[in-house]
């Protein structure tokens, strides 16, 4: 027999003590068991969130960081469509394939963050397209002259470049 007593310990306890009486055995379990814990996932696509993402190059290291207040996967399209009709203005990740003679169906996209429009989606895009510059500088396929940085983060980027060997 199951019986939810969740808040009435007391009267889960007086209840056990009197069926224990009769040779019956008690035993209790919480309701939210760590099986249904760990299945909390988000129910929805990461191609159906916004946010911070990048796409990587399937035939070298190259990749680009940006973000999408639409679906994930619309603006994964709409670099894909740039490649198809060859308007290397409209993406950068296109254009590295072009110009290079790679194949974008080879590409990668990924979600990094999802997060709602403004600037917490600036922010974040600013940390990972810095941070990818400074791991990863020769890789990464964004123009940072054209990067909107807000004046802060572009002073500790213009640092973290010119002290490269210490820790963000």
């Amino acid at each position: 027999m199951k019986e939810d007593f969740s808040g009435r310990i007391y009267s889960a306890l007086l209840i056990a003590s009197r069926i224990t009486l009769f040779g019956y055995r008690v035993g209790f379990y919480p309701i939210t068991t760590i099986s249904k814990l760990i299945n909390l996932k988000n129910p929805t696509s990461p191609h159906h969130n916004l946010g911070i993402y990048k796409i990587s190059c399937g035939e070298c290291n190259s990749f680009y960081i940006g973000q999408t207040g639409r679906k994930f996967g619309t603006r994964l399209l709409e670099h894909h469509a740039a490649y198809r009709s060859r308007k290397t203005q409209e993406s950068a990740i296109a254009a590295h394939c072009l110009q290079e003679n790679h194949d974008m169906i080879e590409s990668t996209g990924e979600l990094l963050h999802t997060c709602g429009k403004g600037r917490t989606m600036n922010r974040m895009e600013e940390a990972e397209i810095i941070s990818a510059k400074v791991n990863n500088g020769d890789d990464l396929l964004n123009d940072i002259g054209v990067t909107y940085l807000n004046p802060f983060i572009r002073f500790f980027y213009k640092f973290k470049i010119t002290h490269h060997n210490s820790s963000f």
